[in-house]
């Protein structure tokens, strides 16, 4: 199972959290709520959505036990979502081992 946490605690006003996994990175796009990090013209491999709660908001996602997965690579970026807001966060290179 693949695990990941997104702290909301400075925002307290966040409703959920989405997680959003790509086949290819990108940089160099700006929107009003931050820089896209993740290629959203390329397959996306995966989508978690999470309520933010008590300022965390905690995705967890099964993995399939698949050997072809190995080395498999997927870009991903956080969105957080709330009254009048929405923001871009951080992307992590994901590695599958």
């Amino acid at each position: 199972t693949w695990r990941a946490a997104i702290d909301t605690s400075i925002l307290p006003f966040v409703t959920s959290t989405w997680v959003l996994g790509y086949l290819a990175p990108q940089s160099g796009v700006f929107l009003s709520w931050g820089e896209l990090l993740v290629h959203s013209a390329s397959p996306r491999l995966f989508l978690s959505t999470a309520p933010a709660a008590g300022g965390i908001s905690l995705h967890a996602n099964p993995i399939p036990n698949l050997p072809a997965l190995a080395g498999q690579i997927a870009w991903s970026q956080g969105l957080l979502f709330g009254p009048g807001l929405l923001m871009l966060t951080n992307g992590v290179e994901l590695r599958l081992r």
